[in-house]
């Protein structure tokens, strides 16, 4: 067994503890639901001497949404996500050392440990329409990190906003209109189409 089939064969019995399965051919693993899926994978090092964990969440809902507004433009993406580095305190401690057996086993136990005391919590707190509206919306285009990039991110935001019956939700379509103008202009088609379905679709919401 090699010292990559190695890592992922510990992880894969203690992940299933929890409800996630293992796909062997993508090296992640995945606990799937009806509303979503999520999703551990890793940064690999050449000759696997490093790993590092990324925390990802697919939620039906805002797929669909963005599906449906975007047509051919759509591309099957995830939801919320991040690098363990971005997660914990000190990044340094994201990466773990996967040279030897013993590396090896004691990453493991890292990985089982950062998922009890915080991924477990992670996955339930930005899965949650409500919760992510507060973490995006109360201060809005401070957090734009949520979902990878800026973009994926402020589309995020005005969805769970809209979901959420945000009572500034007109305010908030302008603020970030005016983040994706100033840093991406050739996005704003995008932001705009993404816009007008959630207000066609979602008629009830007392934004407008």
């Amino acid at each position: 067994m090699t010292r990559k089939e190695l890592f992922f064969h510990l992880l894969e019995k203690e992940l299933k503890e929890y409800g996630f399965k293992y796909l062997k051919s993508k090296n992640k693993f995945v606990k799937r639901s009806n509303s979503g899926d999520y999703i551990i994978d890793f940064n690999i090092w050449p000759s696997f001497i490093q790993v590092e964990a990324n925390l990802k969440i697919v939620i039906k809902q805002i797929e669909d949404i963005k599906k449906k507004a975007w047509g051919k433009e759509y591309i099957k993406n995830i939801s919320v996500g991040r690098q363990k580095s971005y997660l914990i305190e000190n990044p340094e401690e994201a990466i773990s050392w996967t040279d030897n057996e013993s590396n090896i086993r004691y990453s493991v136990k890292k990985e089982i440990e950062f998922y009890i005391n915080y991924g477990k919590q992670y996955f339930e707190e930005r899965s949650n329409i409500s919760k992510l509206n507060q973490i995006l919306n109360i201060n809005p285009g401070n957090e734009l990190y949520v979902a990878y990039n800026p973009y994926q991110t402020i589309y995020l935001a005005i969805i769970v906003a809209k979901l959420d019956n945000h009572p500034k939700l007109l305010e908030l379509y302008n603020i970030y209109r005016e983040i994706i103008g100033k840093r991406k202009p050739s996005f704003l088609g995008k932001y705009d189409k993404l816009v007008n379905h959630l207000e066609s679709h979602y008629p009830d919401s007392p934004s407008l």
